[in-house]
């Protein structure tokens, strides 16, 4: 039969998670806090969350056909919650899920669901909805923009835009082991695909063979499903964490739809090297099409390289510099809705408490296309609820 000192926990893990839940609604500063827990302290869960909100304005540089549009003042806020727990000696269980409010709309969705057994000490074996193994950053960094010293996501990165797959549903294997002084990390993956579909540009079907660009209305022409797809990301680092790493990824996966099926390719490689109080973060990505009924082959380069570094007297504050590159082939029909870019990112990151940040910058963008240019004012406040 079961205590009375039983009982009294089960309603004392009630009361937290209840408490838990409602500190994710309401985006209440918390610890990070064990929801549910057994009697023998197997079986829990965990909640880890963040929230943003950001700010844009305008400096110079008129919006125009063709040309991305700049959001004025307030941009959007998320609060991200990380839902983990140990469901056995070997199994355990991880769900993120994010709740985006911007000036049009708000949205709730599962962004990853993920259950893991541990093979050995080294190794693991994943299924579910992941971030996508294919480049650095959207492997490493994820969706609490705490964790980043900038405001944003690299170009080639951005959550919710079509360069590099951010997520997929599938299988991967996971290993990380150690060769003498540096750590090897291994990442092997099969699945569906890129799990958000591809929306191209208006298109006119003129012939029986092929497409082209037949309006500038981005978005209301067919769409590409992409149903497989092969992947694996390897990164070399130093044991200690700091010192230079290194590393790269590819993919290989098939798009699907009206306009018609490609096969897609990316190759990535980066290079970022750590200090105590600096870090510089390299990589590049090449994403290839060939696209079917003879319409040819495209290939299209993506870039960026980031500096920053924490300032000796007044430990708060880290100034950074980011440039990135998209350069778009202009035959390339999966990426119409893309222009070549380039942009400049210059701020700093304030560390208010160990637990939130400010983040200001000045940003330049230019598209290559169109000839256009921008420039605006950034700004966010992030944190982590531990």
């Amino acid at each position: 039969m079961p205590s009375a000192q039983s009982h009294l926990i089960r309603l004392r893990s009630k009361r937290t998670a209840l408490a838990a839940a409602l500190a994710l609604l309401i985006g209440s500063p918390a610890p990070a806090v064990t929801l549910l827990e057994s009697e023998d302290t197997l079986y829990n869960l965990n909640l880890l969350t963040f929230f943003h909100i950001d700010f844009a304005d305008q400096i110079s540089g008129e919006d125009q056909p063709g040309a991305p549009q700049q959001v004025q003042g307030f941009e959007e806020a998320r609060l991200v919650g990380h839902f983990s727990s140990q469901l056995g000696t070997r199994w355990s269980a991880f769900m993120e899920v994010e709740g985006t409010a911007t000036r049009d709309n708000s949205t709730l969705r599962v962004e990853r669901v993920v259950a893991k057994y541990q093979i050995d000490n080294v190794s693991q074996l994943s299924v579910g909805r992941f971030h996508s193994p294919v480049g650095y950053w959207n492997q490493y960094y994820h969706h609490g923009r705490w964790l980043q010293v900038s405001k944003d996501r690299p170009l080639q990165t951005e959550f919710g835009g079509t360069f590099l797959p951010a997520h997929h549903w599938g299988a991967m294997y996971e290993r990380s082991f150690r060769k003498g002084e540096k750590i090897i990390d291994l990442d092997l993956s099969v699945g569906g695909g890129r799990d958000e579909d591809i929306a191209l540009a208006d298109l006119d079907f003129h012939d029986e063979l092929g497409l082209k660009h037949g309006g500038e209305s981005a978005g209301n022409g067919p769409h590409l499903d992409s149903n497989w797809s092969v992947m694996a990301q390897i990164n070399i680092k130093p044991s200690d964490r700091l010192g230079s790493a290194f590393g790269g990824s590819f993919w290989v996966g098939d798009l699907e739809g009206e306009a018609g099926d490609f096969q897609e390719r990316i190759l990535t490689a980066h290079i970022n090297h750590l200090t105590d109080t600096a870090a510089l973060l390299g990589e590049v990505a090449w994403v290839q099409h060939d696209a079917d009924r003879g319409r040819g082959t495209s290939d299209s380069y993506a870039g960026y390289l980031e500096y920053n570094f924490r300032l000796k007297d007044w430990q708060r504050l880290r100034p950074y510099g980011r440039v990135d590159y998209t350069d778009i082939d202009e035959d390339d029909l999966v990426y119409s809705r893309l222009q070549s870019t380039t942009r400049l990112s210059l701020g700093a990151r304030y560390d208010v408490s160990p637990s939130s940040a400010l983040k200001f910058e000045v940003r330049r963008d230019r598209f290559h296309d169109s000839g256009l240019g921008s420039n605006s004012l950034q700004a966010q406040y992030a944190v982590i609820f531990w």
